[in-house]
């Protein structure tokens, strides 16, 4: 994880009750989960080369482990491309990755059965709130395994997935396509962390509100500045002085000013909304 999971739990004061890891590989981030007191019982991971699946098996057969293509279908099954260090195994061809990690080659390859997230739910008698968390590491893929959660995506508060913003796998989705579908759910991109090969990971968390943002702007009238604060903390001050309309947030640290769970530095404003432009603020509007 280029993000670290424990950065993501102490910066957005997360409060996750489950995992749900697609793309399990060796189980890397385990370490970091049964940190924070995420035992097996607590985390499904999904895995769709097979030999991977029956060594994670063999290292601990208490995990949670199941074996298949993420996707969007139910339907058949997908040829998965092995690659020759494991890690980028895809189903997808690959793009830009073949001349960035010349010494990565696919090796073989194996058809591996398709299946929904929402169907594997829903066959395994899984709780619809078994988990707010997911991970996903699927090499380009991510889209796909998105649209196969259906509305079970309702009940997560926390996506942490691979981002691209060329294409690094053929025909992978880029990252303004995953932050379009994600908007659906009311899921906000956080924080993103880019590797200099064009893919990185990304954090997105739900706003649990409908007040509108206008990014990089701030209002005419700034009339008060407080910092250390949460978003619910600022709007109680608001709503205290007749005079403030909208709320300016202090971005540059990363996180999204509609999120309850963090601090920061927010400034009660009014006069012409959001007219300003100002790549360090961003203008909620709340009346």
């Amino acid at each position: 994880m280029l993000i670290p999971f424990s950065k993501i739990l102490e910066k957005y004061n997360c409060k996750i009750t489950g995992i749900l890891h697609i793309g399990a590989h060796n189980c890397e981030e385990l370490v970091d989960y049964q940190k924070y007191g995420f035992t097996n019982d607590k985390i499904i991971w999904i895995e769709a080369n097979p030999e991977l699946v029956k060594n994670n098996i063999n290292i601990d057969n208490t995990r949670i482990i199941k074996n298949f293509i993420c996707s969007d279908t139910d339907i058949g099954s997908t040829k998965l491309n092995i690659a020759n260090n494991t890690q980028s195994s895809s189903i997808l061809e690959f793009g830009s990755h073949a001349s960035s990690y010349p010494r990565i080659k696919y090796v073989r390859s194996i058809n591996v059965q398709n299946k929904r997230i929402d169907t594997m739910y829903l066959e395994d008698n899984i709780p619809n709130n078994f988990a707010n968390f997911v991970n996903i590491d699927i090499q380009g893929a991510e889209l796909l395994a998105l649209k196969g959660m259906g509305n079970i995506l309702h009940n997560f508060d926390y996506v942490y997935l691979e981002v691209n913003k060329a294409q690094v796998y053929k025909n992978c989705a880029l990252v303004n396509e995953i932050d379009d579908y994600l908007s659906k759910f009311s899921l906000k991109r956080v924080e993103t962390k880019w590797s200099r090969k064009k893919w990185g990971d990304a954090l997105y968390i739900k706003v649990n509100n409908n007040f509108n943002i206008i990014p990089n702007a701030r209002c005419t009238k700034e009339l008060w500045s407080v910092g250390n604060i949460t978003f619910k903390e600022a709007l109680d001050l608001a709503n205290k002085d007749p005079n403030v309309s909208a709320l300016h947030w202090y971005k540059k640290k990363g996180g999204d000013g509609r999120l309850n769970n963090i601090k920061g530095w927010y400034q009660g404003s009014s006069g012409n909304i959001g007219t300003i432009k100002n790549n360090d603020w961003d203008t909620i509007i709340i009346k």
